[in-house]
């Protein structure tokens, strides 16, 4: 007997749903990254210059860390370290 297409439905498949769950991972990391932009340069009145390549680098989780973190922040420069300490500890892990 052949599957037909209305047998097994695409969002069932497992391909389905591991690509789904991907994408929507994506896009919510897509979204933290754009409020940390929006809340650094509201805390500093300027848009900061940096590798963005460093916050693509952290899970949601991190950068859910880090909108709280920036609250905290006095300089500039408290970015950086925040965002050195927490790619170190990525990378040990």
């Amino acid at each position: 007997m052949i599957i037909g297409y209305n047998d097994i439905s695409l969002k069932q498949t497992r391909y389905y749903q591991d690509a789904y769950a991907e994408g929507q991972q994506e896009g919510r990391q897509e979204e933290c990254i754009s409020l940390v932009m929006r809340l650094l340069k509201r805390k500093f009145g300027i848009q900061i210059q940096f590798d963005q390549s460093q916050l693509q680098a952290l899970p949601v989780e991190k950068l859910e860390d880090l909108t709280e973190a920036i609250l905290d922040f006095t300089v500039v420069s408290d970015l950086t370290k925040w965002l050195r300490l927490q790619i170190a500890e990525i990378k040990r892990v």
